[in-house]
C-alpha cells in the first residue's frame, strides 16, 4: 500500500531510489495520522507553540516533520528509521490502537492499559545518534549534511520549528507581522538564548506588573479571602416601550451541568417602577422554577422582560451604532484553590454595592487619562475597516478597535502599556542595536508584548464565559468577531497578568527542551512570499502551508493585535510595523470584502485575485527551488474552486505534481460537527519543477485517470477516509 517495496534488504540503494524522494513514492499515512490527530486530541496537551500567541490553522508537528523528512531523504529509506525520526514505534498496529481506544470511549469502558504506552510524536526529540544517522543520509543524496528547509508563509511556525528539531538551518517567513512575531519568539530566540530567556523575562515582567497593579487595585475590591476569577457582564438596551434599561443574553446559565445539583443561574427581576434591573444568584436552578435557557435575545431579536415588547435587530443596531448600547455587571466568579486533591471550589455571587462603584470609579479614571494617553499615541484609535470578518463590530457600533474593551477593560489594558514602555525604556538603556545585548532585550520585550497580547485575547467584549466548563474562552477562538451579548471580564489587577506570564513561560520552556542543544541558525523574516532574498536554485527543500483560499481572513482578524503590538514593538521592528493596520492588498487569501464595490460577483474576483497571487508565490519557490528537489504543499478546502486555484496556481508556475497523500489531521469530534462536511485530513502535495511541456489529447489519458482514481477510493476507504475527505483525497 505505501510503496514500501522499493527498499533493499541489505538497506543499500539502487540507481532509481538514488534520484528520487521518499515522498514521491511512499509515505506512511497511518502512522502519521494517527499520530496527528492525537497530537491535537487534548487541548491540555497539545504542543507548546499554540500556547505561546494565537495563529490560525495551524498543521500538526508530526505531520509537519513527516512532511520535511519525505522531502529530503531518498525513497529506500527504511520504514523503521522514517517512524524512529517521528517518534513513532514501528512495530505497533496504530490503527487498530486509535480503534480500540475510540471504541473504549464510545461503550465508556476504561481500558487496563492504554493502547498508546508512548509519548505523542510531537515530543519526541531525536537523539544525537537518529540526528547523525539522518544528517549522513542526508550528505549522501545532497552532497551537504544540514540541507536548507524554507517556509515563506509560515504563519504559526510549525514546519520550521520541525526542521529545527532535525537539526536543520530555516528561513522561515510571513507578509503578517503577526505571525513574524510569533516566529521570532518560536524559532529565532529560543535558538539564540535559550533558558537563559526564562528569568529575564518573569523579572521584566513582573516590573511591569507590579507597577499597573499598584494604580489598578482598587478598581477591583474583594471580600475578604476571595480570589476573583471573573466578572460577567451583559449588554445592555433601553426599551423603547417603557423605558427599561434590558440586560441583553441568550440564556442566563453560569454553571449548566449535568444534574440540576450542580447547576446555577441568574434570575432576572424587572422592577415594576424604575428602569433597572435587578439579578439573583440561583443554585439548582430547575428545582427552584427557573429555565435559564430562556434569556432577553433570541434568533437576533430582544424581548423586554416587563412589558414584553419586542426589539427587531435594526432597531439594536441602530442604538448601537448612535451610542446608546451600555453594560451591566451581573454575576462575579470567585474561584479558591481545593484542599488536598480537591479541585477548584467556585462560588459566584450578585455583585457588591463597591464593586459598582468601583466600575464608576474606573470609567472616571479613564476618562481623565485618555486625554494624555491619546497625546502620546497610546490609545488604539485605529478605524475597524469594512471587511468580511470585520462587518459585525461597525453594525454595532464598534468602529474603532479601542471599542472592542470596556471602559475598565481599556484602563487596565492602557495602565499596562504605559507600565510596559517605561519598562522597555529602561531596559534598552545603553544598548547598541545590533549587538547580543540588543538582541537579547528585544527577545525580552517581544516575549513581554506575548504576554500583553495574551491578555487583551482573554479580556475584551469578544471573550465569553463557558457555562460548561468554568472558564473564559477566548476573543480568537472562532478567528472572527461574532457580537457578544453577554461577555466575560478578568480581575486583571490580580490573576491575569500572572496567568498569562505563566503561560507563556511554560510554553517557551518547553519550545527550548524541544530544539536541539545546538540550535541550527534560524533566518525569519516579514515579507511577501512574492519576494524572497535568497538566490536563484539555491534552497533543496520548500515545504509550505498556504492560505486556504477563504478559509481564514489573517490580515482582517490579526489587526486586532497589531493595534496594540504596533504600540508595543514598532520601534524594535520598524519595518514589521510600519503601517496603521495589516497589509491586505498582497495577502493571498480569497476575501470578497475588497471587491464588494466592483460591480462584478466579489466572491469570483476574490477568487481570481487568490489564485493570481498564488501563482506569483509559487513562482518565486519556483525560482529559488534546486532543479532535482520537491516542494511539498499542504492543503485542504472543501471546494472544488479553491482545488482549482491551487492546481492552476502552480501548474502556470511551472511545477507538476508528483504524489498526494492524505492525512488525517484533525480529531473525529472537532467543532462538534462530526459527520456534518468538516474536512479532517490535509493533502501533501509533492511537485517538481516542470521540465518540458507535452501537448496532449484528453480521450488518451481519460482511462488511465479512472482507473487511478478507483485504485485511490479503494486504497484510501481501507484507511478510513470517507467522504467529504474522500473525495478530496
Amino acid at each position: 500500500m505505501f510503496g514500501w517495496g522499493l527498499m533493499r534488504v541489505d538497506g543499500c540503494m539502487d540507481k532509481e531510489e538514488r534520484s528520487e524522494l521518499l515522498i514521491s513514492k511512499w509515505f506512511p499515512i497511518i502512522e502519521v495520522s494517527v499520530e496527528s490527530v492525537r497530537e491535537r486530541s487534548a487541548s491540555s496537551a497539545l504542543p507548546p507553540l499554540y500556547f505561546l500567541h494565537v495563529w490560525f490553522a495551524r498543521r500538526p508537528l508530526a505531520t509537519s516533520r513527516a512532511a520535511i523528512l519525505g522531502s529530503l531523504l531518498p525513497a529506500g529509506v527504511k520504514r523503521e528509521d522514517f517512524l524512529g525520526w517521528l517518534g513513532i514505534p514501528a512495530d505497533v498496529d496504530l490503527q487498530r490502537a486509535q480503534e480500540k481506544l475510540i471504541q473504549a470511549k464510545a461503550s465508556g469502558v476504561r481500558l487496563k492499559e492504554n493502547p498508546f504506552f508512548w509519548s505523542r510524536a510531537f515530543t519526541h526529540v531525536p537523539s544525537d545518534r537518529e540526528l547523525s544517522r539522518f544528517h549522513v543520509l542526508l550528505k549522501e543524496f545532497w552532497g551537504v549534511e544540514r540541507p536548507l528547509v524554507v517556509d515563506p508563509m509560515a504563519g504559526g511556525g510549525s514546519i520550521p520549528f520541525e526542521a529545527m528539531r532535525l537539526g536543520l538551518p530555516v528561513v522561515a517567513g510571513d507578509l503578517n507581522p503577526i505571525a513574524f512575531v510569533c516566529l521570532k519568539g518560536t524559532l529565532e530566540y529560543p535558538a539564540m538564548f535559550g533558558k537563559k530567556l526564562l528569568p529575564a523575562v518573569e523579572s521584566f515582567c513582573k516590573e511591569v506588573h507590579e507597577a499597573a497593579k499598584a494604580e489598578l487595585d482598587e478598581f477591583f475590591p474583594k471580600q475578604l479571602g476571595e480570589k476573583v476569577y471573573a466578572y460577567l457582564w451583559a449588554r445592555t438596551i433601553r426599551c423603547s416601550s417603557c423605558g427599561l434599561i434590558i440586560p441583553l443574553s441568550p440564556n442566563w446559565w453560569i454553571v449548566k451541568a449535568m444534574s440540576d445539583e450542580r447547576g446555577v443561574a441568574v434570575r432576572l427581576i424587572p422592577p415594576k417602577e424604575g428602569d433597572k434591573c435587578s439579578l439573583e444568584i440561583v443554585k439548582s436552578p430547575l428545582s427552584h422554577g427557573l429555565d435559564p435557557d430562556r434569556g432577553t435575545v433570541k434568533g437576533g431579536r430582544a424581548e423586554c422582560p416587563r412589558c414584553h415588547t419586542v426589539i427587531n435587530g435594526d432597531e439594536m443596531k441602530r442604538e448601537a451604532q448612535n451610542g446608546r448600547m451600555g453594560h451591566q455587571l451581573y454575576c462575579v466568579c470567585i474561584k479558591n484553590k481545593g484542599l488536598g486533591k480537591k479541585r477548584a471550589v467556585w462560588d459566584f455571587r450578585a455583585p457588591t454595592k463597591e464593586e459598582y462603584e468601583a466600575v464608576k470609579k474606573a470609567n472616571k479614571r479613564l476618562k481623565e487619562k485618555l486625554p494624555n494617553w491619546g497625546a502620546l499615541g497610546f490609545v488604539p484609535n485605529e478605524i475597524v475597516p469594512e471587511g468580511l470578518k470585520t462587518r459585525e463590530p461597525l453594525n454595532f457600533g464598534m468602529y474603532r478597535w479601542c471599542d472592542l474593551f470596556n471602559p475598565r477593560q481599556l484602563l487596565t489594558h492602557l495602565t499596562y502599556l504605559e507600565k510596559f514602555l517605561e519598562a522597555k525604556e529602561r531596559l534598552f538603556a545603553d544598548k547598541e542595536r545590533g549587538s547580543k545585548e540588543w538582541d537579547l532585550v528585544a527577545a525580552i520585550a517581544t516575549y513581554g508584548a506575548i504576554i500583553f497580547d495574551t491578555c487583551i485575547n482573554y479580556n475584551c467584549m469578544e471573550s465569553i464565559w463557558h457555562n460548561r466548563r468554568s472558564l473564559i474562552v477566548s476573543a480568537m477562538v472562532l478567528q472572527a468577531f461574532p457580537f457578544r451579548w453577554s461577555y466575560a471580564e478578568w480581575d486583571h489587577s490580580q490573576m491575569l497578568w500572572p496567568w498569562a506570564l505563566s503561560k507563556v513561560l511554560d510554553a517557551l520552556k518547553e519550545i527550548v527542551e524541544l530544539l536541539p542543544e545546538k540550535s541550527p541558525k534560524s533566518t525569519v523574516y516579514c515579507r511577501t512570499a512574492t519576494k524572497i532574498h535568497l538566490k536563484d536554485k539555491s534552497v533543496p527543500c520548500v515545504v509550505v502551508d498556504p492560505p486556504y483560499a477563504a478559509n481564514v481572513m489573517y490580515a482582517e482578524v490579526s489587526d486586532f493585535f497589531y493595534v496594540w503590538l504596533k504600540r508595543l514593538l514598532g520601534d524594535i521592528f520598524p519595518e514589521a510595523f510600519k503601517t496603521t493596520l495589516t497589509e491586505k492588498e498582497e495577502e493571498a487569501v480569497a476575501n470578497p470584502a475588497r471587491f464588494k464595490a466592483m460591480g462584478r460577483s466579489a466572491k469570483k474576483l476574490a477568487q481570481e485575485d487568490y489564485k493570481t497571487k498564488m501563482e506569483a508565490c509559487f513562482r518565486e519557490m519556483h525560482r529559488i527551488l534546486q532543479d532535482n528537489s520537491v516542494m511539498t504543499v499542504m492543503f485542504t478546502h472543501r471546494t472544488a474552486e479553491a482545488w482549482s486555484s491551487l492546481a492552476t496556481a502552480l501548474m502556470n508556475a511551472d511545477f507538476t505534481f508528483i504524489s498526494s497523500w492524505p492525512v488525517h489531521t484533525e480529531p473525529l469530534g472537532k467543532y462538534g460537527k462530526h459527520g456534518k462536511g468538516v474536512l479532517k485530513i490535509t493533502v501533501l502535495l509533492s511537485c517538481r519543477k516542470r521540465k518540458a511541456n507535452h501537448p496532449g489529447i484528453w480521450e488518451h489519458i481519460v482511462e488511465e485517470l479512472r482507473d487511478v482514481a478507483k485504485q485511490k477510493i479503494e486504497e484510501f476507504s481501507k484507511l478510513g477516509i470517507e467522504e467529504p475527505d474522500l473525495k478530496v483525497s
